[in-house]
């Protein structure tokens, strides 16, 4: 609400070492969607010290993540370059690796878009990744795509959706018994 703004603002102003109004001003820009307001909150308290850099590193990925999924439809050059920028900041950003990927992949930049999805998929597997990675090559066959899947899953075999990716696409070839060895752990 404009009350609950106009309150964090004044604490803000009146207490600026005060690490609770930050994260509230901060809060409230970002669910009101101003993230340049929140980029300067976020700074400002990343200078003051109220806010440890890898938290702020974090937190600013987020920012550019959903600033980028905003821009994604009226302006997708800009929206490709938020997400890269948030992930050169967080690799693991899944919305900015999904988003970044299907973009790249739309200009053409497969190899790229395809990197991108791979090393989000390292560090945290989500099957939202393995949705932009399987729509990167539409044209391929649907062995094709399987096989490349499994590959994805295999960059973090043991994680749970790595293990639920290399069952579904077995299944999606047939290979009933390597399904059920992939879901055994």
């Amino acid at each position: 609400s404009e009350e609950a703004m106009r309150l964090a603002a004044r604490a803000h102003e009146l207490k600026p070492r005060a690490v609770w109004a930050a994260n509230a001003l901060f809060d409230l820009k970002s669910a009101r969607g101003e993230w340049s307001d929140a980029k300067a909150v976020l700074e400002n308290a990343q200078r003051a010290q109220l806010v440890e850099p890898d938290v702020a590193k974090r937190r600013r990925a987020v920012l550019l993540t959903a600033e980028a999924l905003d821009a994604e439809t009226e302006n997708p050059d800009r929206a490709r370059t938020l997400a890269l920028q948030a992930l050169d900041l967080s690799p693991a950003m899944v919305p900015a690796a999904a988003l970044a990927a299907r973009k790249l992949a739309a200009e053409g930049k497969v190899w790229r878009a395809q990197d991108l999805i791979e090393a989000a998929w390292a560090q945290a597997p989500h099957p939202d990744l393995a949705a932009a990675y399987a729509a990167i090559k539409p044209n391929e066959t649907s062995e094709e795509r399987a096989s490349r899947l499994i590959g994805l899953a295999h960059l973090k075999r043991d994680h749970f959706e790595s293990r639920m990716l290399e069952a579904e696409q077995n299944m999606n070839l047939g290979k009933w018994g390597e399904a059920r060895r992939a879901l055994v752990p």
